[in-house]
């Protein structure tokens, strides 16, 4: 059977008077009655006591986007706040109709006590804690007009208003809390109601002196808000502003000076934090020893949600508490737009593209509290009542309206979120959450992202951001459908029977990130060193900033050329043209680089045993080498042209053969280093000499004859060449191991040879050659020495 939420909530308290001999706050005694009387409040305060608890494990809060701005005190939550002074016909600026400067005062007073910057208040280095929640006159009203955000109200048409003020269930006389509430009420999802009232109970025989009362989250919308006795404000404002954000009294479980309450678990018992000690329910600013703890009172006598006459702080546990009532509870608050003047927005984003629209309802006016309420993903806290409250089968907070925002969930790309949506908890519901991930209007079945079944309460799924095939810094759009669990299940493009489908705005940022690589990290002196980057997300109009060894080289583009010294670094510094990245600029890996000097071979070659040659005869050219490298290159030339097989330091060829006359021998070396070069070394002239015919020595005219032989290495040398045209002669004298020890020139006439020869003292005793050596022949005499 579907449970209707009006049979639940139909009923309100009545509870007993409660007198103190000093103003109180009547909230506890408020929600006391409701935990005993309403089942649907009672349910919802037990779910949030589970969700708080698993909140306080290890793990700090988080902050969601919703309307965050900035303050002096940091990031804060700006929540719209309305004023409704229900007077009896006094005139503006009396008491119990105070001027609106009087109010704004009030307002400045409330934030300053929520921000720890009350000049009779400790600060932030001294005890006191920041609050996040700044509080803001209300600036549109419900349909969109400017406002100040005060009302005012004459209540002399209720009955009993005018004589003893509101009253609170359990007293007799004045006007019914819901009946003065009606005159004015905003709704409560979008600005916090505060209501200035002449008295609350009527007199303290029927009720007590109460200075003011607020209600909890989950609290009917009907009466949800905070109700102030006009001459107890500054006392009780900041402390019933507190109850509306889920704090209760420190004293929590305490009826009396003598009683402690319960403290076996200080998240689910007492006041529900865990930095607040337990203490009975005093009055005074006791200093002396807390009979709950055995210690001193201090701090806890100074603590705003008790009822000590010195209150000035809350504790960090209680702001946490704060905050998860803000992200989980009073999330509409969030994206309320109450504080803006009409026609501004704080986020103007295009809508995502369009999808298909749930045409109808199967059960329209129906009661029965189905659909989502509460929706988070990453920065994203959303809530609202679920069909029965919100009064439309499709909702699309895709795009700003009157009250409320747009409602965008900012995500990484790569990164993993968890999406909670809460329904109500009295009738199990299905449920299912897409995201169009490629932005093509069109909900895949790989788009789904949640799914649930015949279940109530929070549901939870994992939702992994792809990193391709997603556009980034692209409203895309996320849809929710949540209806009753006997319905049928829900699709996409589904009209619900009972509950709802709400849209919402899913905008993916990325990291960017620059990645750089050269044409060679080793350069010689000289080389030009190329370099290119690559971008991820950068955007279309990505800049790039070059830099060497840390110093901006003034490059911009996605290249880089120079001409680099040793040792030299380069990095690249990318700023992303795409909104919604994060960081924005980022730089790259670091290439070093390595230069080196260029080596030039210097070579020069030798012949042994000469340059001279006769036909026939070898000889050896060898080359020594300086900056050759560890593995030189050699190429032995002949007049310029390789010689096949000449690779090697040395070179050996044969006269007449390898070698003729006035060839020119040179080698090209390589340096193979990694900055080596090529050089050529000198060129030797090689003479090449045929033989020439010598007649025997045998006595006659044409003989060439050496005498005397063997000698002392004094002899001569006498005959007749058949060159006639020979004007010189080479005489040279090699010994046994064919090297030359000796070398003159003499001249012929007519081919006449006659010449007296005189060997050098260091010519040994031993046996030689005499090779006589004209421009066109040669020929070689044995010769003995004997010293």
């Amino acid at each position: 059977m579907i449970k209707s939420i009006l049979s639940i909530i139909a009923v309100f308290f009545s509870v007993a008077a409660f007198s103190q001999t000093h103003p109180a706050c009547a909230s506890d005694l408020i929600h006391k009655y409701q935990m005993e009387h309403d089942s649907v409040y009672a349910t919802a305060f037990k779910r949030q006591l589970q969700q708080w608890a698993a909140y306080n494990k290890p793990k700090g809060p988080k902050m969601a986007q919703g309307l965050l701005v900035s303050s002096p005190t940091g990031m804060v939550y700006e929540i719209p706040i309305v004023f409704h002074i229900i007077h009896t016909g006094q005139n503006i600026g009396t008491p119990q109709n105070p001027s609106d400067a009087t109010i704004q005062t009030l307002v400045n007073y409330l934030n300053s006590v929520y921000a720890a910057t009350w000049a009779s208040n400790p600060d932030t280095n001294n005890g006191g804690v920041n609050v996040p929640l700044r509080f803001k006159l209300a600036q549109r009203t419900p349909s969109c007009q400017a406002t100040n955000g005060i009302n005012r109200v004459n209540g002399s048409s209720l009955p009993g208003y005018a004589a003893y003020g509101i009253k609170m269930a359990g007293a007799t006389l004045g006007a019914d809390d819901s009946l003065v509430k009606a005159l004015s009420i905003w709704p409560s999802s979008k600005y916090v109601n505060i209501w200035i009232v002449t008295n609350i109970q009527g007199a303290a025989a029927n009720g007590g002196a109460v200075a003011g009362y607020a209600t909890y989250p989950g609290t009917p919308a009907y009466r949800d808000g905070v109700v102030l006795r006009y001459d107890q404000t500054d006392w009780s404002i900041a402390h019933e502003v507190g109850h509306v954000f889920g704090l209760a009294h420190t004293f929590e479980g305490s009826s009396s000076p003598t009683t402690c309450p319960t403290n076996n678990n200080c998240v689910t018992d007492g006041d529900y934090v865990c930095d607040t000690d337990p203490h009975p329910l005093v009055s005074g600013c006791p200093t002396g020893i807390n009979p709950c703890t055995n210690s001193s009172y201090v701090p806890v006598n100074y603590n705003i949600m008790n009822y000590s006459s010195c209150p000035n702080r809350f504790t960090v546990g209680q702001r946490s508490r704060m905050i998860f009532q803000m992200l989980n509870n009073r999330g509409s608050l969030n994206t309320s737009l109450g504080a803006y003047a009409p026609g501004i927005f704080p986020t103007n984003l295009p809508s995502p593209v369009l999808a298909c629209v749930p045409s109808a309802i199967s059960a329209p006016g129906n009661i029965y509290g189905i659909g989502p309420q509460n929706v988070t993903l990453a920065d994203m806290s959303y809530a609202s009542g679920g069909y029965s409250q919100d009064g439309n089968f499709y909702m699309d907070n895709t795009a700003n309206s009157c009250l409320t925002g747009q409602s965008i969930a900012h995500l990484q790309a790569g990164m993993q979120y968890t999406l909670t949506v809460s329904t109500g908890l009295w009738n199990d519901e299905n449920g299912a959450a897409w995201i169009d991930w490629n932005n093509d209007g069109v909900f895949q079945t790989s788009e789904q992202v949640m799914d649930y079944s015949s279940t109530s309460g929070d549901q939870t799924a994992t939702v992994i951001v792809p990193t391709t095939g997603v556009p980034l810094c692209t409203p895309l759009r996320m849809r929710v459908f949540s209806d009753f669990f006997g319905s049928a299940t829900p699709t996409p493009c589904g009209n619900p029977a009972y509950g709802q489908v709400e849209d919402f705005t899913v905008y993916v940022s990325g990291t960017p990130s620059v990645s750089i690589a050269s044409n060679a990290v080793s350069f010689c002196a000289g080389q030009v060193a190329s370099f290119a980057a690559t971008s991820v997300n950068g955007g279309s109009g990505a800049t790039y900033q070059w830099q060497k060894n840390g110093v901006n080289m003034g490059a911009n583009t996605d290249t880089l050329s120079f001409a680099p010294a040793n040792g030299d670094t380069v990095t690249c510094v990318l700023t992303s043209s795409l909104s919604c990245v994060t960081p924005a600029t980022v730089t790259s890996n670091t290439i070093t680089l390595a230069v080196h000097p260029i080596v030039t071979p210097a070579i020069v070659i030798t012949a042994n045993p000469g340059t001279n040659l006769a036909t026939g005869q070898n000889v050896t050219f060898t080359a020594t080498v300086t900056n050759g490298g560890n593995a030189p290159v050699y190429e032995w030339r002949n007049n310029g042209t390789a010689i096949p097989g000449g690779t090697t330091i040395s070179y050996t060829a044969t006269a007449g053969v390898d070698l003729q006359n006035n060839d020119q021998i040179s080698v090209w070396v390589h340096n193979t280093d990694s900055c080596g070069l090529s050089s050529t070394s000198n060129v030797l002239n090689i003479q090449v000499l045929s033989n020439t015919s010598v007649a025997h020595v045998d006595g006659n005219e044409d003989a060439v004859s050496i005498f005397p032989n063997p000698n002392d290495g004094s002899f001569r040398i006498k005959g007749k060449i058949e060159d006639k045209n020979s004007r010189s002669l080479s005489l040279m004298l090699f010994n046994a191991i064919g090297q030359c020890v000796y070398k003159e020139q003499t001249s012929v006439a007519n081919g006449n040879l006659d010449q007296m020869i005189h060997l050098p003292v260091t010519i040994s005793t031993g046996l030689y050659q005499l090779k006589i050596v004209s421009d066109h022949s040669a020929c070689s005499l044995k010769l003995a020495v004997y010293k």
